[in-house]
């Protein structure tokens, strides 16, 4: 299966990280368990990525899904219909969406805006398997992200990237886009996107989501 049949699809991509990270997944939790910060919850299913890539004005590269005990379980496959990124609706359980970008809406009241949002709003992970605390590992599905994200810079030319984490492997996966179209958090360890942390940062992502 090459990168172009995969079309960007959510459940082509779900379906080869299960296959190409099996056995990696398998060694990693044989030496971190259930009880490890560092242990991948499968069970949850991988998320490589949430909203329209394609259409979306603004993309979020981060580390890996997280779990922990200040927040619902995502649900990673969750489907509300209209909405780009489902969990960012009132269906969503998890706590962890709406405060990160809350200030990017005008009225956080307003479920419209929220949908809006949504649709205009991508995330992408680095790996895309759960875990209490992010750990560097070296799956085999991390180049298929890479060569996703450098795919899609093209096929969606207009976009703008925000490096949330991991800076020097989004750095390296964007090497040949102009720089212009690319922001890095200046906080890694922030994932909120408020003035305070992208300072006049903040205003040229608000700006291009309110194209």
């Amino acid at each position: 299966m090459t990168i172009l049949s995969l079309n960007f699809e959510y459940r082509k991509y779900q379906a080869l990280i299960a296959k190409i990270d099996k056995d990696r997944l398998i060694e990693h939790n044989t030496k971190y368990t259930i009880d490890s910060k560092y242990h991948l919850y499968t069970k949850m299913t991988p998320c490589p990525f949430e909203g329209n890539l394609l259409q979306a004005k603004v993309i979020l590269l981060l580390a890996n899904p997280g779990i922990g005990a200040d927040t619902d379980p995502i649900n990673h496959n969750l489907c509300v219909e209209g909405w780009g990124i489902p969990n960012l609706s009132d269906q969503g359980k998890s706590n962890w969406y709406r405060p990160r970008f809350k200030t990017l809406i005008n009225d956080i009241n307003n479920e419209d805006e929220w949908k809006l949002l949504s649709n205009k709003l991508a995330m992408i992970q680095v790996i895309p398997w759960a875990s209490e605390s992010y750990i560097d590992l070296q799956l085999p599905s991390r180049f298929l992200i890479s060569k996703t994200v450098n795919l899609l810079s093209e096929k969606n030319d207009s976009a703008l990237f925000v490096v949330m984490r991991r800076h020097k492997y989004w750095e390296q996966s964007l090497e040949n886009v102009d720089p212009t179209r690319i922001i890095f958090n200046p906080n890694p360890r922030c994932s909120y996107i408020t003035k305070g942390n992208f300072k006049v940062d903040w205003q040229r992502i608000k700006d291009k989501l309110d194209e």
